[in-house]
């Protein structure tokens, strides 16, 4: 019931959607049109649901989340790191993977499935598979038991046809080859930002504003964009609170008697049987309505702060319940958000002002980096979440360490003016803007110290299955429709 078993569930769909080795490599081509509710693309006859893309965008917003210390995203940053169409792609690169599998004939077998299922710790109790654990945290997270072993089947799948590329026998000289090409380097200093950046930097004026308000139809486009925004804009009921969870309503009623403010906490890390209690106290994430079982959800919401009531059965057992907290709904009003929602539509038809703007950063990034104005150039990417790769190193196989994304056409012209050159490129590549300013390489001593052949080895080949495997994928949407439905993903 408690926030835990939602936590375990979440992980193990974690596990057998999100936790697919993702492949990092760009693609194009796919079509968007018009999609039913619960399918916001396809991948030849693979639908992609609306749940599974909802659970990518959000792995990836935490994923950014973490990389910022925990802070919420901007409606800029998410824009920046194009978050939306990552989660798509994250996706559609999934499904291609199976289609490959698919074609190499990479099927597990009914009893890999199982014992893959009975190794989860999320199903286990007291480190074995226990099947009423597994029917009730599929059945209390709303989880089809068919589309759950589907997926832990699709992860074999991708397990299994990766396991054979990886394999691969690959000849002494080729990867001699490949270690040689891979020895050609540069050095460069790398930024990049979206080419959505300065979009929210434009400026309106209220001259502007008034005259696009004048329009009935520019009105009609704010109030359909309030309308689909309401639900995030509102603020909802919350309960802040904690429980004891027990199996017996006896004790549970001893424990209502005895229960104080003061004593909640250590009573619940006493006899309480949720696993996570001993550490929390049975303190709960706060919950708006919907997120826990209508029993518990119902007796939380007529609570006031202070209060402790209980016990209240649910499938879990009894629960004895102290809010400690209430956040109180606060609807969103239309007038409160019309000049903000407005402003963005008006910024979205400024084109030649933003592009414009995007030129004059590029010269001046450009000119900072030809004289080596690091702390300048750190503080422009600190005011506008720029990525800024000080010092990296490129080689046509690999392409740039760090986390600097350069595509194999645009190292091609980098590498054309060889390995002895000062040069500065600026690239537009899937509406994100690269500056890049390269100088010679110079070996260090920890490219030769301490070689192991061996080691070496087996990382080309790592390096190599990847790329055969970004090949192989290539070839197989070449022969697969991927359509995106974009009216349905997130906005």
């Amino acid at each position: 019931m408690s926030n835990q078993f939602q936590k375990k569930s979440a992980n193990i769909m974690a596990t057998s959607i999100i936790g697919l080795i993702v492949i990092s490599f760009m693609f194009t081509g796919y079509n968007t049109t018009q999609g039913t509710p619960d399918t916001v693309a396809t991948v030849g006859d693979l639908p992609v649901k609306f749940d599974e893309y909802q659970r990518e965008y959000s792995n990836q917003i935490n994923f950014y989340k973490r990389l910022f210390g925990g802070k919420d995203l901007t409606k800029q940053q998410i824009e920046q790191f194009d978050i939306k169409n990552a989660a798509i792609r994250n996706i559609v690169q999934r499904k291609l993977m199976l289609k490959l599998a698919d074609e190499m004939g990479a099927s597990p077998s009914q009893q890999e499935i199982k014992t893959e299922i009975k190794n989860l710790p999320y199903f286990q109790v007291n480190k074995q598979f226990s099947v009423e654990q597994y029917k009730r945290i599929l059945s209390y997270n709303k989880i089809d038991v068919k589309v759950f072993e589907s997926d832990i089947a699709n992860q074999l799948k991708d397990k299994i046809a990766r396991e054979v590329i990886n394999n691969f026998p690959v000849s002494n000289g080729y990867m001699n080859a490949i270690q040689s090409f891979k020895d050609n380097k540069v050095s460069a200093s790398i930024v990049q930002f979206s080419g959505n950046t300065f979009q929210t930097h434009l400026k309106v004026s209220r001259k502007d504003m008034a005259d696009y308000l004048a329009d009935p139809n520019n009105v009609g486009r704010v109030k359909s964009i309030f309308k689909e925004r309401k639900p995030t804009l509102d603020k909802l009921k919350k309960i802040h609170s904690s429980h004891i969870l027990v199996k017996e309503e006896k004790l549970a009623l001893e424990l209502l008697k005895k229960a104080k403010r003061s004593n909640f906490s250590r009573l619940a890390k006493k006899h309480s049987t949720e696993p996570n209690a001993k550490k929390s106290g049975g303190k709960l994430p706060p919950f708006t309505k919907g997120r826990m079982v209508p029993a518990f959800e119902k007796l939380a919401f007529t609570m006031k702060p202070g209060e402790i009531k209980g016990p209240v059965k649910t499938q879990f057992g009894y629960h004895v319940i102290y809010v400690h907290k209430v956040e109180k709904e606060v609807l969103a009003a239309y007038k409160d958000h019309e000049a903000k929602i407005a402003k963005e539509l008006i910024q979205k038809q400024m084109t030649p002002q933003l592009n414009a703007r995007n030129k004059a950063m590029e010269t001046k990034l450009a000119k900072l980096m030809k004289i080596r104005s690091n702390k300048k150039i750190e503080s422009l990417a600190k005011k506008y979440n720029f990525t800024f790769n000080r010092s990296v190193t490129i080689d046509p196989f690999d392409g740039a360490s760090g986390n600097a994304a350069i595509t194999p056409e645009d190292m091609a012209l980098i590498f054309a003016k060889g390995l002895g050159q000062r040069d500065t490129y600026t690239f537009n590549s899937s509406g994100n803007i690269t500056v890049v300013r390269t100088y010679p390489y110079k070996k260090k001593k920890s490219d030769t110290a301490n070689l192991d052949p061996e080691k070496d080895k087996n990382g080309l080949k790592q390096v190599f299955s990847r790329k055969v495997t970004q090949m192989a994928l290539k070839e197989i949407q070449k022969n697969v429709k991927v359509k995106v439905f974009d009216n349905l993903i997130q906005r």
